[in-house]
């Protein structure tokens, strides 16, 4: 499920001219929240992350530090589409974790859009298990025991069809 994009914006700093990706996703049932994408220039083996995700929180005015929320690291798909996955802390989300995916924007003949990548989710797959929840995915559904009346704690009602017993 398509939840946001990605795209290049820029910022001119005295005379220098400086750039950025921004990332914008909403996931569903959920506010809508801006992030910077930025390089790993701190990698040091192939495990570490391609990317850092930065949450930015800042309103008009304010100056607080951006925080870092999230990796990506490249991959490549069995068909050599090549693609970016990682995750942003949600603490929203069972398991606080949103797994996302981020692939090159497929735009249609003649539409112009701004950004440049799409930022992709994929629920967590739900697995039963004895306690009713899943590991790591949505609560598995929980159906209550019905429940036990002994006959004589049950009152008889006498209906009066034409009248509404309450």
């Amino acid at each position: 499920m398509k939840i946001g994009h990605v795209s290049k914006k820029s910022y001119k700093a005295g005379e220098e001219v400086k750039s950025y990706l921004e990332m914008i996703i909403r996931p569903p049932f959920m506010e809508s929240a801006t992030f910077t994408v930025s390089a790993n220039k701190e990698k040091l083996n192939p495990n570490e992350p391609d990317f850092m995700i930065w949450y930015n929180f800042n309103r008009k005015g304010e100056k607080y530090p951006s925080t870092k929320v999230g990796a990506l690291w490249n991959k490549t798909s069995d068909k050599g589409t090549e693609y970016k996955n990682g995750s942003i802390e949600c603490p929203a989300v069972q398991g606080g974790k949103l797994s996302i995916s981020v692939f090159a924007a497929k735009v249609k003949e003649g539409e112009a859009v701004e950004w440049s990548h799409d930022v992709l989710w994929s629920p967590p797959l739900a697995s039963n298990n004895s306690n009713g929840y899943s590991d790591g995915g949505y609560a598995a559904p929980y159906t209550p025991p019905a429940p036990i009346y002994e006959k004589a704690s049950v009152p008889e009602i006498d209906i009066n069809e034409d009248e509404i017993p309450f």
